[in-house]
């Protein structure tokens, strides 16, 4: 038996060394042990092991694979048709980007994979040539979806199973262990080589990419088109689908649209569909032929919703042209429909909805996160955002903030980690907003109030038969998909942008010009029902609707006078009880002679008697004596006052009126000089002064204001 330092035994050992180092596949790996191996029993032998390992490696049997360094790649061969058959269709590629696309059989089997050539020029002048397997896979490119640092590469993978499609982040394909973990979701997929080797394929890959844009947001486009979940529709050029891949094509670029590509399309219906929210804004070109025109759906809207349809049918082309009227002011109205319980507000913006989207569900304000609110607000651009159960008291103030930021445009900051670093987003509310609650949020000096176009819905009587007939009709449509109403109006888009600011600009003209009572309304609320009334009558030049453009531009003229007053009467209101507040501590006013604070369960009016439920604090006030002292204090500060009837008016729409009180005690304590005389001067003494008078009750507490100083029944000593 030989020892350790026989030559014999020595060659054997560093002969099984050298065989097990040829089947280790990876090469940094195998040059590793080998370095390790000469260093650690300091052999000085280290070219005739390299040489065995080469022999080794070039053997039948192992990988097949050489060392990195030995690869040349301008050495050519002298002949190559002495190469073997499957090698020959790839030995061009492999000149050219130093690896071989091999999708082929050899001997029977499937052959698939990235390759590499290994040229050996041997001792005796020959050539040795071996291959080197690179992957088990193809990676074939298929587009470069640009984005800056957050650009995506979709690839097809090919194996001897499957041609799955992948999209991989750009800052994942330098290297290979993050590509391989982009692949091996898919199944059997692997990379062998090293990280040189893979570069080198990778950088022959990138240049075979074509580049396109991903759409993030679909509806309008500012490259000039209406952009659905599966394809666009140019104005003027008509509809093009998407291709397999969720590629379009307008005016020689490419536009991806993320929700069609296969790699999306296969988890559609699944809980990780990444782009579900994006589906329901889907064009069914084959179906449109089966349903309503403009004029058929309109006319079924005007059936149901009478009146209230003019504002529907406008909001088609508000929202499908938001960018136009928002341009015209730096502003866009939202639609706002309230009412109690099943008076039909949802259903109504519900049939507004359908024309955009087959079952979106509206977002409902008392549930989901900031994330959520803002994601759902800005999804589509030139569309419909409806937001459902907006009410006063759940609202978050954020969102209260938002909804009023949305008329003027503005856009909400936020800051996320993009490739290790912080980069501010910004989230744009892009179309028009519907909300439906059902109470009126007039928080904040109603400025929700003055940026909506507000409809106002109570609960219908019994519907007579046609009346549900012409309703189950028009659900019946929204059922199956409105969505080439918007395609149809989508097509006159230059109209509107070469007409619209003029048309909008002689309808306000014509007000003001027309009506004293349009020159003295709210001026932002006027514009608003201007928009409604220009899309209808801009519509109607195009399509025959239910009535004509005069009777709507009436309707927007009322409805924009009357809640130019309704505001007016609250701004007056608040202004008035801000005025009573002043009179009482300048001691202007006094208690129990021009107002008394009481607490009451019920009070008898000049009509009738009402129950307060329960034991409330009442103001009584005297507007015979307080209305005089008001409109000094009002002129002193140059301010015009209301009349006490005007005021009355007002005051009779708010809650806390409870109304005209016929009779009731009041009194006041005056001193009054005493008869006879002291050396002191005349004695004095209080005398209680009181009259039975008219006065107006109101519930003291949501008035918002202290003027009461007694307690209950207080009375002051008499001499």
């Amino acid at each position: 038996m030989g020892t350790a330092t026989d030559p014999h035994t020595t060659a054997q050992a560093h002969q099984q060394c050298m065989e097990l180092l040829a089947n280790i596949p990876d090469d940094f790996i195998r040059q590793n042990y080998f370095d390790n191996l000469v260093s650690s029993y300091k052999l000085k032998n280290k070219k005739q092991l390299a040489d065995a390992l080469t022999k080794y490696l070039q053997a039948p049997g192992t990988n097949n694979q050489l060392p990195a360094t030995t690869f040349n790649e301008s050495t050519e061969i002298d002949d190559p048709e002495r190469l073997p058959k499957w090698i020959k269709p790839y030995y061009k590629q492999w000149q050219e980007d130093g690896y071989m696309s091999v999708n082929t059989m050899v001997n029977d089997k499937k052959k698939v994979g990235f390759y590499t050539l290994n040229i050996k020029n041997n001792e005796d002048g020959s050539r040795t040539i071996s291959t080197t397997e690179q992957s088990n896979f193809l990676a074939e490119p298929i587009m470069h979806v640009y984005n800056g640092p957050e650009s995506l590469f979709i690839f097809r993978l090919v194996n001897h199973r499957s041609q799955p499609i992948i999209e991989v982040p750009a800052s994942s394909i330098p290297a290979p262990e993050l590509f391989q973990k982009a692949c091996i979701g898919e199944g059997n997929f692997m990379l062998y080589c090293n990280a040189m080797q893979w570069k080198r394929i990778a950088s022959a890959l990138l240049e075979k990419f074509t580049k396109c844009i991903a759409i993030p947001f679909l509806g309008w486009q500012a490259d000039g088109f209406f952009a659905f979940v599966n394809g666009i529709l140019i104005p003027g050029e008509g509809w093009q689908p998407v291709n397999d891949n969720g590629i379009v094509i307008h005016k020689k670029e490419q536009f991806l649209i993320p929700a069609s590509s296969q790699v999306y399309l296969k988890t559609q219906g699944r809980n990780s569909d990444a782009y579900e929210s994006d589906r329901p804004l889907y064009y069914n070109q084959k179906n449109s032929a089966n349903l309503p025109t403009i004029s058929q759906w309109a006319a079924a809207m005007h059936k149901v919703y009478g009146q209230k349809a003019y504002l529907a049918i406008a909001a088609l082309p508000m929202a499908i042209y938001r960018d136009v009227l928002f341009n015209v002011d730096n502003n866009c109205p939202l639609l706002y429909a309230f009412g109690e319980p099943s008076s039909g507000k949802s259903k109504y913006a519900e049939s507004i909805n359908a024309v955009f989207f087959k079952k979106r569900m509206a977002f409902n304000v008392n549930s989901g996160t900031d994330h959520a609110f803002f994601s759902y607000m800005q999804r589509f651009i030139n569309t419909i955002t409806w937001l459902n159960e907006v009410d006063e008291a759940t609202l978050k103030p954020e969102w209260f903030q938002a909804l009023k930021g949305a008329y003027d445009g503005e856009s909400r900051e936020r800051g996320r980690i993009v490739s290790g670093k912080l980069k501010t987003e910004i989230q744009k509310i892009l179309s028009l907003i519907i909300l439906t609650g059902q109470k009126l949020i007039t928080a904040d000096d109603n400025s929700l109030v003055t940026r909506s176009l507000i409809e106002a819905f109570s609960k219908p009587d019994q519907r007579k038969d046609e009346e549900i007939e012409n309703y189950n009709q028009l659900k019946t449509w929204e059922e199956n998909g409105l969505q080439h109403l918007v395609v149809d109006i989508v097509q006159h888009r230059k109209i509107w942008e070469d007409e619209y600011k003029e048309n909008i600009n002689i309808a306000l003209a014509n007000w003001r010009r027309t009506s004293a009572e349009a020159r003295n309304a709210n001026q932002r609320i006027l514009q608003n029902w201007a928009h409604v009334y220009v899309n209808y009558a801009m519509l109607e030049e195009k399509y025959q609707l239910p009535v004509h453009g005069d009777v709507v531009m009436e309707y927007c003229l009322k409805k924009a006078i009357k809640w130019s007053k309704q505001l007016a009467g609250s701004d007056i209101l608040s202004e008035w009880w801000a005025t009573i507040q002043n009179l009482v501590n300048t001691g202007q006013l006094k208690e129990n002679w021009d107002f008394q604070v009481k607490t009451e369960t019920s009070i008898k009016t000049a009509d009738e008697t009402k129950d307060l439920q329960e034991p409330k604090q009442v103001l009584y006030l005297r507007l015979i004596n307080v209305h005089p002292l008001y409109e000094k204090d009002s002129r002193s500060r140059g301010k015009n006052p209301i009349s006490k009837e005007n005021l009355l008016q007002y005051m009779i729409s708010r809650k806390y009126f409870i109304g005209a009180v016929r009779s009731r005690k009041f009194y006041k304590i005056e001193p009054t000089a005493m008869e006879g005389n002291s050396n002191n001067g005349p004695s004095m003494q209080l005398k209680k002064i009181e009259t039975v008078a008219s006065c107006h009750a109101y519930i003291y507490e949501p008035l918002n204001i202290e003027i009461t100083k007694s307690t209950e029944n207080e009375e002051l000593p008499f001499g």
